[in-house]
């Protein structure tokens, strides 16, 4: 699958499960990074299969598992506890050893 057809795809996934796919690891936190600029990724994927396939081609994820959150309690609880400064990053899936995805701003998302 291409990079173009797995954006194309993510939120229809989405839409049709109502859930989002994220990682967790072993201690209880999710996963995350900082980019250079400072701002907070929090990556979100729209299937198991695509979590547990970049889980398989990240070493830097070992021991985390994959994780649903609805979309009801995503927009509920998760979306407003996140701040300004962190973006989403919706990961389609993994292409070889680099993750593809598409980001977008905390007040795009919100409206």
């Amino acid at each position: 699958m291409s990079a173009g057809s797995q954006v194309s795809a993510f939120f229809p996934d989405i839409a049709k499960s109502k859930l989002f796919w994220t990682i967790q690891f072993e201690d209880g936190q999710y996963i995350k990074w900082c980019n250079e600029d400072r701002s907070e990724v929090f990556p979100l994927w729209s299937t198991k299969s695509r979590v547990e396939a970049t889980l398989k081609r990240v070493e830097e994820f070992e021991g985390g598992k994959p994780i649903s959150i609805s979309l009801n309690k995503f927009l509920d609880s998760w979306l407003p506890d996140l701040t300004e400064k962190m973006w989403l990053l919706a990961l389609i899936g993994p292409v070889k050893i680099y993750l593809v995805g598409h980001m977008k701003q905390r007040k795009s998302l919100s409206g």
